[in-house]
Parts: C-alpha cells; structure tokens; sequence
C-alpha cells in the first residue's frame, strides 16, 4: 500500500486494508484447517465404532445372551471411553445451530421408536 497513486484514493486502501483483515480473522471459522479436517476424522471414526459397540450391548442384553450386571459393567466401561473423545469434540464444535440440533434429536428418537419398539 506504498505506492504513489494510493494517496489519491485512501479510502478505496483502507476498505482493502479492512477487507483483508476481516478475512484473515473469519478465515478459521469459515473454512476449517487440516488440524481441525483430522480431529474430525477421528472424531467420525470414534463414534462410528463406539455406537456400533452400544448397538451391540444392548442386542447381546436384549436377546438375554449377558445378564443385568454383565450389560451394566460392559456400558460403563464403554461409556468410559468417551472421556478423551470429548475434549476433541470440544475443541472443534463451538456452537451448535439450534434447529439443526432439534430436527436431529426428532429423526434420533422416530429411529430408535422404529428400530427397538
């Protein structure tokens, strides 16, 4: 922003300063880093192995192949896993859209109605 012909125009030059100064402190909530695309792989990876553990407790206790107790240790010690998960999630999710958040606990509770009625 040296040259010459920007003391012509300084407002044009300070709406570019402001411009780009916005996009560089939007940029991380806009578009996520290659850091954050990991952590959310692994995130993903988690929850897909660990409700599929969840489905299957609950299946092995539903059919009375694992008794009260045996089902209560086996969910807490999965239940346990999720310590670490947790502060991953956190540090990725900030906020969450309300809407978005009430459409997914219907569909979540109209396919566990279906599934295990």
């Amino acid at each position: 922003m040296g040259w010459a012909f920007w003391k012509e125009i300084p407002l044009v030059a300070c709406i570019i300063v402001a411009t780009i100064s916005l996009i560089k402190l939007l940029s991380p909530h806009i578009v996520p880093s290659d850091k954050q695309i990991d952590k959310l792989d692994y995130v993903t990876d988690f929850y897909f192995d660990y409700f599929n553990k969840l489905e299957q407790i609950w299946l092995d206790y539903y059919n009375n192949r694992i008794t009260d107790e045996e089902t209560q240790t086996l969910f807490y010690t999965l239940k346990g896993t999720e310590r670490e998960i947790s502060k991953t999630v956190n540090e990725i999710i900030k906020s969450t859209n309300k809407r978005i958040y009430k459409i997914a606990d219907t569909e979540t509770r109209n396919y566990l109605q279906r599934t295990f009625k």
